[in-house]
């Protein structure tokens, strides 16, 4: 107890495991349980578990040579990913299961479509599906009898053609 531990290889400390049995890659510096730096003293990885401080939540941090990103489990079941360290979160799953990207409280915005939410309530937002210049891109609608769907919203990059599908089948064209 009390006793770090380091382990070198060709001639250089590599390893380190301290009193608290945090873990240290290529640092001597733990900012959660395990820590990986490179020789440029560039952090790659951490994984932080702060219950301690009675937040409960469990951090994993990532970098490469364009940016951090982090994932983070919180207590309340619910599932976030956010970018720069302390900056808003990007993507949210909560604990209902409903997805919010650039929000975290998909729920909030009603009943019936609640399951994905983009965006916020200020500033503008928008979903792109994009596809080859010859395909379609669709959203279909389907229930548990339907196969494979009952209506959908279509658009042919190829035709230049937007169609409106109801009771499976094409009701209208916009060409």
């Amino acid at each position: 107890s009390g006793v770090e531990q380091q382990f070198y290889a060709g001639g250089s400390e590599r390893l380190r495991i301290d009193s608290s049995g945090r873990v240290m890659i290529g640092t001597s510096t733990a900012d959660g349980i395990l820590r990986v730096t490179d020789s440029d003293n560039e952090t790659y990885l951490v994984v932080k578990n702060a219950k301690s401080g009675g937040s409960g939540e469990a951090v994993l941090s990532l970098k490469n040579d364009v940016g951090n990103w982090q994932v983070k489990c919180l207590t309340a079941a619910s599932f976030r990913i956010r970018d720069n360290g302390n900056a808003a979160d990007r993507f949210t799953i909560d604990s209902s299961g409903k997805v919010g990207i650039g929000n975290t409280n998909a729920s909030s915005f009603g009943s019936l479509a609640t399951d994905l939410v983009i965006g916020t309530t200020s500033g503008e937002h928008g979903l792109t599906i994009v596809t080859g210049t010859g395909n379609s891109a669709r959203m279909q609608f389907s229930d548990n009898t339907s196969s494979p769907f009952r209506g959908a919203i279509e658009y042919s990059h190829g035709g230049d053609e937007l169609m409106f599908y109801a009771d499976g089948s094409q009701k209208m064209k916009i060409t």
